[in-house]
């Protein structure tokens, strides 16, 4: 195909994506770098096992359906991840160096390089880490408690956050992950938490204001402008050792710098005196605070149920963070086994990553991410620890949907093989899954509508597989 007839294609394709829009065990020869020709089942499972591995899987490879369990045995091995044996994804990441270093190291190399190789972490999770719904609940975390690489000394700090913080404790108890990011350096440096320090006259309250807003309770959870000072004098005196000084990144706390007077915050006495406890009690204040089971409950419902979650549904996952003392698995096990979340099939518009991952799976693609995928992501605006405010990377659809024609281009390359890091025999492909149309139903999850058939009757197989991962149908969840 040529470039001029393959740029009208693309055109044409992406206006017809705009217009769709606007409605309403794995093989993992990625690991050896040895290629397979054995024949890849076609056939969907069940609706709602195919909805959970769209949309808590980053997507369906097809060897899945060959070997599918029930949604609710899927469900249960996820909520129990650290059972999974994800050997081949672990023996990837020690490939990475700088993923393998202490926080203080990583100074010692280049800022460009700790950026490749974390954002390479993240890609490799979402395709091909067998630890699903963990990932699917790390790429919420990486927007709740968004920091960019851009800002200090972030671009060094942020492996540490994604490995130190947030793996450790995404499907966990969510006390124990807001302490492990508040007390991050990463975090210090990004919302200024070091910089907070009593004897400067005045609190810094950045950091304070944004675990109020956007960590905790959300804007409008009952907080006041005093509670955030309030907030902000508790937690002065915690200090990360900069680029420069001796034993860098180490997380300090500093009493000199510490305002170690009485507070009243959010209707709770705390006495004078108590130094570095007053962190714990800081957690212990919001995390048990009504309005933060509600918000962190509406979060994992727009990610996972709609952009407009039913409200019904966010109280019961809230009533369930609140009744389990703010263990994660309890609220996610009601979110995924209700009856919202099983009819909301489509209801979701995959972001960047999400589509990248599952086109990646789908066609069974091997992944191992260079600069010019990673380029691929930031060209779709959708680049790891890259957004450049705290309330991260948007969830709702009408954000994205200006990239769509990104997402075409992307969909091609990939079909025709131009992409050295993903490679992929559009040819093959065709043949392990027994022709056009079963490759169709592998990559929908179901039958193909004949709108949809009608996209992979001509033209060569590389178009026809472009054509399916362009198509409305693959771009929704």
């Amino acid at each position: 195909m040529n470039a001029s007839r393959r740029e009208l294609l693309v055109s044409l394709a992406g206006a017809w994506l705009f217009a769709g829009l606007a409605l309403t065990p794995v093989v993992k020869f990625w690991s050896t770098g040895e290629r397979t020709s054995d024949p890849l089942p076609s056939e969907p499972v069940s609706p709602e096992l195919e909805l959970l591995l769209a949309r808590c899987g980053f997507g369906a490879r097809p060897q899945e359906r060959g070997a599918a369990a029930s949604a609710s045995e899927w469900l249960e091995r996820q909520l129990a991840h650290e059972s999974i044996d994800d050997a081949h994804f672990e023996s990837a990441l020690r490939r990475f160096e700088t993923w393998n270093a202490p926080v203080g190291e990583l100074y010692e190399f280049q800022a460009s390089l700790v950026r490749r190789e974390l954002q390479s972490v993240v890609l490799l999770g979402a395709v091909h880490s067998e630890r699903r719904l963990r990932e699917a609940l790390l790429d919420l975390w990486r927007d709740h408690f968004s920091l960019s690489l851009g800002k200090g000394e972030c671009a060094w700090l942020a492996t540490g956050f994604e490995r130190d913080a947030l793996r450790p404790h995404a499907l966990g108890h969510f006390r124990d992950l807001l302490r492990a990011v508040l007390l991050h350096p990463a975090m210090l440096w990004y919302l200024d938490g070091r910089l907070n320090r009593a004897d400067s006259g005045a609190p810094n309250e950045n950091y304070a204001r944004e675990l109020l807003e956007l960590h905790t309770l959300g804007l409008g959870g009952g907080y006041t402008q005093r509670d955030v000072q309030e907030v902000a004098r508790a937690l002065s005196g915690w200090t990360s050792r900069a680029l420069g000084e001796s034993r860098k990144a180490r997380v300090e706390f500093d009493a000199t710098r510490h305002d170690a007077g009485a507070k009243h915050a959010l209707g709770v006495a705390l006495d004078a005196g108590l130094g570095e406890d007053e962190v714990e009690c800081v957690l212990d204040l919001v995390c048990a605070h009504p309005s933060t089971a509600r918000y962190v409950a509406r979060k994992l419902c727009v990610r996972f149920v709609a952009d407009v979650p039913p409200e019904a549904l966010v109280e019961r996952v809230a009533a369930s963070l609140r009744d389990s003392g703010g263990e994660l698995r309890p609220g996610v096990r009601t979110l995924l086994e209700s009856e919202e979340f099983r009819a909301s099939r489509g209801a979701k518009l995959k972001r960047p990553l999400h589509f990248v991952a599952s086109a990646l799976r789908a066609c069974d693609a091997p992944c191992t991410p260079d600069a010019t995928l990673l380029e691929r992501l930031e060209r779709l605006g959708h680049a790891p620890y890259s957004w450049p405010t705290p309330d991260g990377y948007p969830d709702a659809a009408e954000h994205w949907r200006a990239g769509l024609l990104q997402r075409w281009r992307f969909a091609d390359e990939l079909a025709h093989g131009e992409l050295a890091a993903a490679p992929v025999d559009a040819a093959q492909l065709i043949v392990r899954t027994g022709g056009r149309e079963p490759l169709a139903r592998a990559l929908l999850g179901r039958a193909p509508t004949a709108e949809e058939l009608a996209l992979v009757t001509g033209g060569d197989d590389a178009r026809a597989l472009s054509a399916l991962l362009a198509c409305p149908a693959f771009q929704r969840c």
